[in-house]
């Protein structure tokens, strides 16, 4: 879960490109997730294991960067693993 909204945010291979690096990872382009019905942004940077959360976020950790927490990976559906490996 984002440290920031409390929420899950997806990563589509098809746009996001990963490095790879499970330790500290980096993820382009930057994460945007929003709702317009309850006016909730979170948007956000993954570099080098830290997440920078953009000013435009609606919750206390906009405009901070932070150490991205331990992802467990096992729970990921193996195919998608795979294709992230491969980029």
């Amino acid at each position: 879960l984002c440290p920031g909204c409390g929420y899950e945010h997806a990563f589509s291979p098809s746009v996001h490109k990963w490095n790879g690096d499970t330790e500290k990872p980096t993820v382009t382009p930057s994460l945007l997730n929003s709702n317009p019905q309850n006016h909730h942004r979170c948007h956000s940077y993954i570099t080098n294991g830290k997440i920078k959360f953009e000013q435009d976020c609606w919750h206390n950790l906009k405009g901070q960067t932070v150490d991205l927490t331990n992802v467990d990976l096992s729970h990921f559906d193996p195919e998608y693993i795979e294709i992230l490996n491969k980029q």
